[in-house]
Order: C-alpha cells, then structure tokens, then sequence
C-alpha cells in the first residue's frame, strides 16, 4: 500500500485556510482512494480561535479480517466523511479551554456475513457524532493539569434486515483528569483518573445440552439483539514517578507507573463459558510497570 498527501496554507487577514489531498493505492482491493480535506481558522481575539474542519477519510479492512477467508482479500475500503467545529479560548496565562464537535457519515463498512466462514462484505454504513471538552493548565509553578470529557453517539446498520445498533467498542461518556506535579528538580510525580460509561452487550439466550449424544455436556450462547443492553461502567487510577539524575552528559530517568492502582474491572465485554452456561466477567488487576530512559540533550 502506497499513500502521499499534500497541504498548501493561505494566509487571508485574520485567516488560515489550509486546503489538502491525500491518494492512497490499495492492492489488495485494487482501488486508489482520493480524499480531499480542508481546515479554516479564525483568530476572532488574542484568546480566541475558531475553527471547522471536513474532509474524506479511507481507512483498510484488518488484515485478520482479509485472512479469515480467500473472498475477503478484495475489501474495500470504509469511508468516513468528517464535520467538525471548534475553538480554543485561553482565558487565563496559563489556562485554555478547547472544544470540538463533530458529525461523521459512514459507509462501505465491513461486516460479518457469517460468523461461521468469516466471509464479510462493505455491506455497512452508519452515522457517529460527539464532541470533546478540554481544559489545560500548561506546567508553570512546578505544576500541571487537564480534564477532559468526551460524549460519542454512534449508530451502525450492517443492512441484513435487523436495524441500527450502537457499534461494539462505543463509550457514550468518558471522563478524565490528571494532573503533574514537579517535587524537586529530579522528583517527579503524575495522577491520572478516568472514567467511562459502559460499552454495548448483546441480548442473548442460553442453551444447555447443545451436543446431544456426544458425552459432553455443554451451553450455547444465542444472540437474539445485537448491542441492545449497556455493559457496566468502566475506570481506573494511574500513578507515575520519574526520579531524574545525571551522569555525566547523560540523563537518566527511572520511572514506575502503577496501572489500574485499586484494580478496577476492565469494562470489557464478558466471555460465555460454555462448561456453565455463564458470562465470565474479566477482574481487574493491578499492574506495575518499571525502566530506565536515557536522555540527551543536543
């Protein structure tokens, strides 16, 4: 696969107008993708810039998805078309506040024909709108800070006579907030806390005793809504500490970061075990993570 992209900037008073274009050659579906895009901002103050974005989007089947059967290798690419405004308004010396809203139409989405032969098809389209909500205190004092929360509202239609769904890996809300704090000049500690609404589950029924005659005796999980139920919420708690020491024209930093500190569910979907007849629900687990970076500077 070969992709090239160009972008020019005008300058027109108080705006930047940037027209681009992106081609991309896809040999596996035989097909070069053209995507126009184009960015305009506005300074309307010192604190203020405004801005709006759209353009065209290709993004390539998985190649898992190309593998599970010879008639998928010629998949075409999806296509998303994208809308979004928003601005940046620094209301403090340090302080900014950014915002962004956005609206996404999408079409030539891949989907299952068959869950059984893995066989799929551009058969999909659908719809994805949100927008996002910073707010940024830059590091001055020995300190740093951001919030952010996101809302998404998605809905997909894979075409098979069964309606719209919420589309697997959405999260309606997400929050988070973090924070760095410089204790001394080679101490440094970082926090971050995030939340996020639950992910979409399937309505579905169990049947016992699927392998009749076998000797086994085991369950079978039958979807009867796709995506129809909201899972449980999902958050974590991260913790970082970098300890900076020189050695001679080199700076060593040792770090440790605690992932997921009191061990929160992970919010991913649970397996059907077909021994009980029962969703299994993945525990969460706290996970250290340590090393050393080298830093040089030039």
């Amino acid at each position: 696969n070969i992709a090239g992209y160009v972008e020019q900037s005008f300058e027109v008073g108080r705006f930047d107008i940037r027209p681009g274009i992106r081609v991309d050659r896809d040999d596996f579906s035989d097909e070069t993708y053209v995507s126009p895009r184009l960015s305009i901002g506005y300074v309307a103050t010192p604190n203020l810039r405004l801005t709006a974005t759209s353009g065209v989007f290709y993004e390539s089947p998985r190649f898992l998805v190309r593998a599970s059967d010879p008639d998928n290798f010629d998949l075409a690419n999806e296509e998303i078309l994208h809308f979004s405004a928003g601005l940046e308004y620094r209301f403090a010396e340090d302080w900014t506040l950014i915002s962004e809203a956005y609206h996404q139409e999408l079409d030539d989405l891949v989907v299952d024909e068959s869950r059984a032969t893995g066989r799929a098809d551009n058969a999909g389209d659908g719809t994805n709108s949100g927008f996002d909500l910073v707010l940024q205190r830059a590091f001055g004092d020995r300190w740093s800070a951001d919030m952010t929360y996101s809302y998404n509202r998605g809905r997909q239609n894979d075409n098979d006579g069964r309606g719209s769904y919420t589309p697997d890996f959405s999260r309606e809300h997400f929050f988070a907030v973090g924070a760095r704090w410089e204790i001394t000049d080679r101490l440094q500690l970082g926090a971050r806390w995030k939340w996020g609404s639950g992910r979409p589950g399937d309505r579905f029924n169990v049947n016992e005793d699927v392998l009749p005659g076998s000797g086994l005796f085991r369950y079978s999980k039958e979807i009867t809504e796709n995506n129809a139920i909201t899972l449980d919420d999902y958050q974590s708690l991260n913790i970082r500490v970098d300890y900076r020491r020189p050695v001679g024209p080199v700076d060593v930093v040792a770090f440790l970061d605690i992932i997921n500190v009191y061990g929160a569910e992970s919010g991913s979907p649970p397996e059907f075990n077909p021994r009980n007849g029962e969703d299994v629900v993945e525990e969460g687990e706290l996970f250290p993570l340590f090393g050393l970076i080298f830093e040089k500077s030039w």
